[in-house]
């Protein structure tokens, strides 16, 4: 069953920055704007649904964050 939003931890210099909802609803997308190039960002998708299998990467300033059924 996918899921009709995903929460996504956003990390800073490895310490708790923020959490967002990424929703269906809004075409899967979202903005984060002030993400400094100076830090160490890292992004962790938080309940995975079961048979699903996550991919994140970064592409210059984009964040991609990929499920996929197994």
């Amino acid at each position: 069953i996918r899921p009709s939003e995903v929460k996504i931890e956003v990390l800073k210099d490895g310490k708790y920055h923020s959490t967002v909802t990424i929703k269906a609803s809004e075409n899967w997308k979202y903005t984060i704007s002030e993400l400094d190039s100076t830090s160490d960002w890292k992004f962790i998708e938080k309940d995975i649904p079961d048979g699903y299998n996550v991919l994140i990467s970064m592409n210059n300033s984009n964040v991609i964050i990929s499920n996929k059924i197994l």
